[in-house]
């Protein structure tokens, strides 16, 4: 096996096609689908990702301290926000708008608020499958 291959697949990442809620493709009115494109949970993005919670839980804690369930709560979008390279068809409905932009503090919010597309995202980063590199 090519490992580097492999590594660059991670983090150039892959495209997921999304669900609707109710488990439907879910597609944007001109008939395309709704996808979101990812690093791997193997890549240098996520990597980054988990040492920022990291350095956040140290920074924000003290011996006394535990970590509060708001703040675990922040940490798997957040990790996920990390590995986020784009995305294409997510509307804004904070604002009403037909795009929203593919920024970290987006991701974040989008990640939080919509369990069914947090799972999927979550589901297809932790499958190695969706990161392996064409064969030749």
């Amino acid at each position: 096996m090519d490992l580097s291959a492999y590594l660059k697949k991670q983090n150039e990442g892959a495209v997921l096609h999304l669900k609707d809620p109710a488990g439907a493709d879910w597609n944007k009115p001109d008939g395309t689908p709704v996808t979101i494109t990812l690093a791997g949970n193997e890549s240098a993005l996520w990597r980054q990702g988990e040492n920022f919670v990291a350095d956040k839980r140290m920074n924000n804690s003290n011996q006394a301290k535990e970590i509060s369930w708001a703040d675990r709560r922040v940490d798997g979008p957040t990790l996920l926000a990390f590995v986020t390279r784009s995305w294409d068809g997510i509307p804004d409905v904070w604002n009403g708008s037909e795009k929203l932009e593919c920024t970290r503090d987006n991701a974040i919010k989008l990640y939080s608020e919509f369990d069914f597309i947090r799972m999927q995202v979550d589901g297809f980063i932790g499958a190695r499958k969706n990161f392996l590199p064409a064969s030749s």
